[in-house]
């Protein structure tokens, strides 16, 4: 009579039963909350927001400002401040960051980082974005020059997508303009942009301004759009200019 054979292997079921388990735990990226973004306290017989879901609320609401995923790591910690004017401009942002609250309200209640290419201005910019998202839950709309005024020239003859597009740069809680007049300007990017700044200006919603032209330019470029930056910026407003204070001809990235 035939023996039956004993094996030391696992059961085949129960191999298979494991490797699920494995898989089902290697594609939870949290075990507080087993990824539903809520973790329910037994004393309180309550939920809280786990720290994830705030995490990713506002990487998704830094997404939605029209940044990109790898300017989204820029912040004031990592920006090198090498010389006086440099500091003089980030002083100047976190200044208007941590006075927001207090002249949001304001006719004076927006910045304008001015100068030459390669200082930071981006830099700062996006380092307020980041800060005013994620610290403060305000709304920023990023607006990239060139790319915007593309977009918008090219539906200007399709109205319901002109202001679709044009109502968000209106209407954000602060509109981000980076690089204005970058490449240059036509009378019809200068018509955009009074469009859009003359419409914040009436209603007093704040704009943060980055360009490598400087207050003087900008009133030369157009008077109605360099003024009301001029107003309404005028305590948060830096202007830089110089090789010495360019980062990237010192080697800097």
């Amino acid at each position: 009579m035939a023996r039956k054979l004993e094996s030391n292997c696992p059961n085949e079921n129960s191999n298979i039963t494991q490797m699920k388990n494995l898989q089902t735990l290697e594609s939870t990226k949290c075990i507080l909350c087993n990824d539903t973004g809520w973790i329910f306290n037994n004393s309180k017989n309550s939920y809280t927001q786990c720290d994830c879901n705030k995490s990713q609320i506002i990487i998704e609401q830094l997404a939605a400002t029209g940044i990109g995923p790898n300017a989204i790591k820029k912040s004031f910690k990592d920006f090198e401040t090498w010389n006086p004017q440099v500091k003089k401009m980030k002083d100047t942002s976190t200044s208007y960051y941590l006075s927001f609250h207090r002249i949001k309200d304001q006719g004076n209640n927006s910045l304008a980082l001015l100068g030459d290419s390669g200082v930071g201005k981006t830099h700062l910019l996006v380092a307020l974005i980041n800060n005013f998202v994620s610290k403060q839950s305000v709304k920023v709309v990023y607006m990239s020059y060139i790319d915007a005024i593309t977009e918008l020239k090219q539906n200007v003859l399709n109205g319901e997508v002109y202001q679709r597009i044009i109502r968000k740069y209106k209407n954000a809680e602060i509109l981000a303009v980076d690089d204005l007049f970058k490449n240059g300007y036509t009378e019809s990017d200068l018509r955009i942009m009074s469009e859009i700044v003359n419409y914040r200006y009436i209603n007093n919603l704040p704009m943060m301004f980055s360009s490598e032209y400087l207050l003087k330019d900008l009133i030369d470029i157009d008077k109605a759009i360099g003024g009301r930056i001029k107003e309404m910026s005028q305590n948060y407003l830096c202007e830089i200019s110089g090789v010495e204070n360019n980062y990237r001809m010192k080697g800097g990235n």
